[in-house]
C-alpha cells in the first residue's frame, strides 16, 4: 500500500492543533491536521478525486491569470498521468481559470465541467494519429464554451477554430511528440503540448475577449519544467 504525501512520497507529519494550510492542488485553504515533510497539504476531497474531478476542483479555486501556472499545480495530482488524454481536458480548463480572474465573463461551475465532457471525446494519441493534438483542440474548446460558439456562429466558429490552427502551427514547428529528445533529456509530450498552449497561447486568446491574461509569458526552459526528467 502506497503510503506518505500523494505528491512527492515524502513521510507525513501530524500537528498537536490545526493549521490553516492552501490545499497543494486546488489551492483551497483548510484546518490540517497533518502535511509532509516538504510542506505539501492536499484536502480530502483532491486526496479522493479522479483526473477530471482534480482539474475542475483545482480550476474552481484558481485566481492565477497565468493559466500554466495553473496547469503546472494540477498536474502533481497523481490522477493526472503524464502521457493521459485528461490534458486536453485541462488545456481548455486552465485557459477558462486565468480568463475567469482576469475579468472576463466565464461561467466557472458550467464551463469547466463542460470542457471536461467535450474534451473527453477526444482521443488519446490523436496528435499522431489524427494529426491534431489533443491539447490544441482543448484550447479552441475552451473558446467555444467562453464565447458560447456553436456550427452555426460566425465570428466566435472562426475564432475558435483560429486559436487552435495557431496551436497545431507552433506545436508543429517543434520537435516530435513522445519521441522528441534533445541531447539527453527526454521531453514529455503532452506535458510540453499543454504548457505551450497555455503559455504561448493565453495573450492570443485574451486579445479574441480584449483582455490581457497575464503580463509576461513566462519563459520556462526545460530544465526549469518540473516534468521534465533524464531519458533512461
Amino acid at each position: 500500500m502506497k503510503t506518505g504525501c500523494m505528491l512527492c512520497g515524502a513521510p507525513l507529519q501530524y500537528f498537536n492543533q490545526p493549521r490553516t494550510l492552501a490545499c497543494a492542488v486546488c489551492g483551497e485553504r483548510f484546518q490540517a491536521d497533518a502535511a509532509c515533510e516538504n510542506g505539501h497539504y492536499v484536502c480530502d476531497a483532491c486526496h479522493a478525486a479522479s483526473a477530471g474531478e482534480a482539474v475542475v476542483r483545482a480550476c474552481l479555486h484558481a485566481s492565477e491569470r497565468n493559466p500554466a501556472k495553473i496547469a503546472l499545480r494540477i498536474m502533481r495530482h497523481p490522477a493526472v498521468h503524464m502521457h493521459g488524454p485528461e490534458h486536453h481536458a485541462l488545456t481548455g480548463c486552465v485557459l477558462l481559470a486565468a480568463y475567469h480572474a482576469s475579468g472576463g465573463a466565464a461561467e466557472l461551475e458550467t464551463g469547466l465541467p463542460e470542457i471536461v465532457r467535450r474534451a473527453g471525446r477526444i482521443p488519446g494519441g490523436s496528435c499522431g494519429f489524427m494529426g491534431c493534438c489533443g491539447a490544441a483542440v482543448g484550447a479552441g474548446t475552451y473558446w467555444s464554451v467562453a464565447a458560447g460558439a456553436t456550427p452555426l456562429s460566425r465570428g466566435a466558429w472562426a475564432d475558435c477554430n483560429r486559436l487552435t490552427s495557431r496551436c497545431l502551427l507552433r506545436k508543429s514547428r517543434r520537435m516530435a511528440g513522445r519521441a522528441a529528445a534533445s541531447g539527453i533529456r527526454f521531453r514529455p509530450a503532452r506535458r510540453r503540448c499543454v504548457h505551450r498552449a497555455a503559455n504561448r497561447l493565453a495573450d492570443g486568446v485574451g486579445r479574441f475577449a480584449r483582455l490581457r491574461i497575464f503580463r509576461r509569458k513566462p519563459r520556462m526552459p526545460g530544465r526549469r519544467l518540473p516534468f521534465f526528467r533524464p531519458q533512461a
